[in-house]
């Protein structure tokens, strides 16, 4: 429950098709309904399946003239449509030690530079991060900022594995079947 009246960062960990991404949206609605807010966004990004040169202007938007092609408006970024709600980054275990730094600084400071912008942009968007590796092995590896896991991990979820939860395999089943 605290949780979900917190504005805190949530770390969501487990191996791949356990539901992370049920929970980060489960989290987001619980803290839409204990803080009355109807209108809460919620979005999200999968770090492993989205092309790394775009992720910048998907995550933080653009400003016009940002880069060759670039549109003459200013484009919103997931965080601008997330201002107020949340944002969840599933496989950030995956995500480069360049956007670890700027998603460290996001989290720290609550701001962000559009790509090709040069005024920061002030946001209350909560960050939920999911994972399907071992996030203490990457930082041993040089592979994860240890700061950026100490900023992530204030909430910290570790799903079990189907075989040890066999009793929410029902309630799965009518997830799919609807």
């Amino acid at each position: 429950l605290a949780m979900s009246e917190s504005k805190r960062p949530v770390l969501v960990l487990g191996p791949t098709g356990l539901g992370k991404g049920a929970a980060a949206r489960r989290i987001s609605e619980l803290t839409k309904s204990s803080m009355n807010q109807e209108t809460r966004e919620f979005v999200q990004l999968n770090i492993a399946s989205t092309e790394k040169t775009l992720i910048d202007a998907i995550l933080f938007g653009t400003e016009p003239g940002a880069f060759t092609d670039a549109s003459k408006q200013t484009k919103a970024g997931l965080l601008d449509i997330a201002r107020d709600g949340d944002i969840f980054l599933d496989e950030i275990g995956d995500a480069s030690l360049e956007l670890q730094m700027k998603l460290l600084k996001v989290v720290e400071e609550k701001e962000y530079y559009r790509v090709g912008g040069n005024r920061p942009i002030k946001t209350n968007a909560r960050f939920i991060f999911a994972t399907n590796k071992n996030i203490h092995e990457l930082i041993s590896q040089g592979k994860f900022k240890e700061d950026l896991y100490m900023r992530i991990s204030v909430f910290e979820i570790t799903m079990p594995p189907l075989s040890e939860r066999k009793e929410d395999i029902p309630f799965i089943i009518q997830g799919f079947l609807k």
